[in-house]
């Protein structure tokens, strides 16, 4: 027969597995959530992060300031010397 005491542990038990489980969901979920906004390569904020980073900050009482990198001839780089020194270059400028 299953004594309240045992059910009690079970339930406990449970609760704790459970509560691991979601512990693990929730860092994974971060992770892809972080990933789905970055740039692999660079970490930087990748478009769709810097759109709503930008609607945040313009809409906001504070007073902003952006800075944007144009890499001239960046292409050539990739042409030239191959994706690997590519990237390469872009981690370095990151």
């Amino acid at each position: 027969a299953l004594t309240i005491r045992r059910a009690t542990d079970i339930i406990a038990s449970n609760y704790l597995k459970n509560k691991e489980k979601i512990q693990v969901l929730q860092t994974e979920h971060d992770a892809i959530d972080y990933l789905s906004r970055h740039d692999l390569l660079t970490e930087l904020p990748n478009r769709r992060e810097l759109d709503l980073q930008i609607e945040q900050q313009i809409t906001g009482k504070e007073d902003v300031a952006f800075m944007i990198f144009d890499l001239r001839n960046f292409k050539t780089i990739n042409d030239t010397y191959d994706h690997s020194m590519g990237d390469a270059a872009l981690e370095l400028v990151a």
